[in-house]
């Protein structure tokens, strides 16, 4: 598991040899789905409400502190640098999830549990195990992903729902429709467009409209209140074999996703 985790950036497995990531280290443990269950009088069962959202997701990290050949007062300050490390106030943490050959991920995680250090007094050396809970729910890919309506296909291998997109709509209508096949979400915007406005920026998961004159511009005339979307926000989802579908009104130029496919 060496060096798979980072914590903004910088690897957990630490490179100056202060510590290191123990082969107790366990995969991503992925949140439940979040369900609803409405029972009726008189009906068996549930009514059929499929799950919208999942639960956080948790990652257990065991780590071995070394005194760096520095005996105990070595050891204490390593355990302290690892502490601060680890232990944010104030602050989320993104961390990394990078499999050697595998896709590499991101979340913005806390950490969750007491630390209770281990002391190994013959062999100088302190273990702890760190409970990390990933508060968004689902990994993103750290690197963002440009696609158009022809080219959708590129996004395939994401396993949820794409919440954080932003959607550039080329020489927009006075009525954009934008609808999700898989799930039936429909985003909308209605309003007046300006003369010289070529370019609607949506930020799906800011709730956010800007009309403007160029791709990707996020400065010029703010149109939220022209928008509207389903409840919890729209989303890029895929469908039970990875593939996405949006059909389009209202947009007569190209349509533009920006997006990190999401685990």
């Amino acid at each position: 598991m060496a060096s798979e985790y980072y914590l903004d950036g910088v690897p957990l497995d630490d490179p100056a040899g202060r510590w290191f990531v123990t082969s107790e280290t366990t995969l991503p443990t992925l949140g439940a789905p979040r369900n609803v269950s409405t029972a009726v009088p008189w009906r068996s069962g549930v009514l059929p409400q499929a799950p919208l959202t999942v639960d956080p997701l948790q990652v257990t990290v065991k780590v071995v502190v070394q005194d760096s050949g520095r005996g105990r007062e070595g050891l204490d300050a390593n355990y302290w640098a690892l502490m601060r490390m680890v232990r944010r106030v104030g602050s989320l943490i993104t961390m990394q999830h990078r499999p050697p050959g595998g896709t590499a991920k991101q979340t913005l995680v806390r950490l969750s549990n007491s630390v209770e250090p281990v002391f190994y007094y013959a062999e100088n050396m302190i273990e702890v195990t760190l409970v990390f809970e990933g508060v968004e729910g689902v990994w993103w890919d750290e690197r963002e992903t440009t696609v158009g309506l022809n080219n959708l296909s590129t996004l395939m291998g994401s396993a949820m729902p794409i919440t954080r997109c932003l959607i550039d709509v080329e020489t927009p209508t006075g009525a954009v429709v934008i609808r999700d096949v898989p799930s039936g979400g429909v985003l909308s915007w209605s309003g007046t467009v300006p003369k010289n406005v070529y370019h609607m920026v949506i930020d799906v998961y800011a709730y956010r409209v800007v009309l403007t004159d160029d791709w990707w511009k996020t400065t010029g005339t703010d149109a939220s209140g022209g928008l509207s979307q389903p409840p919890g926000g729209w989303a890029l989802t895929p469908d039970a074999q990875g593939r996405f579908s949006v059909t389009t009104s209202g947009a007569p130029g190209n349509v533009r996703f920006r997006c990190r496919r999401a685990y």
